[in-house]
């Protein structure tokens, strides 16, 4: 859901005017610390946002609507989703780390361990549900 509100943040944003918002946000911190990592990194790439507004928000988007979608099957039960999330999102992994080896921006890194993470707890409740199903039921 939050990926959604990105995306559509991303899309209707101006960059300048995101990077005004980052410049507030951060001021205090970088007056604090003038090295500050994340910081830098977040100015750094507000500045270079005009290139990549719409691609990231479409890119944004359509990541989290299938996580919506998925997730959405998952509470369902549908055992067919924990595969099908999964698999999306290590295309969504590949790719990702495809453009950090590129890029090397910060983003594309803390995207992709998110996936993984989420790809991993995918994997442990599919395998949960799955001896659940194998159980005999008790009447």
């Amino acid at each position: 859901m939050l990926q959604v509100l990105g995306a559509a943040l991303l899309y209707v944003l101006k960059p300048g005017t995101m990077h005004r918002l980052v410049v507030l946000l951060t001021q205090r911190e970088l007056a604090e610390d003038p090295r500050d990592w994340l910081a830098w990194h977040l100015l750094s790439a507000t500045q270079r946002l005009g290139d990549v507004k719409t691609f990231g928000a479409v890119y944004l988007c359509v990541h989290g609507l299938l996580k919506i979608i998925l997730a959405g099957s998952l509470l369902q039960g549908a055992l067919w989703a924990y595969p099908t999330m999964i698999g999306y999102l290590l295309v969504f992994i590949g790719y990702q780390l495809y453009r950090y080896s590129i890029s090397h921006a910060v983003g594309w890194l803390l995207l992709t361990v998110f996936d993984a993470g989420v790809a991993w707890l995918t994997w442990r409740e599919y395998r949960t549900s799955q001896q659940a199903a194998q159980l005999p039921r008790v009447r």
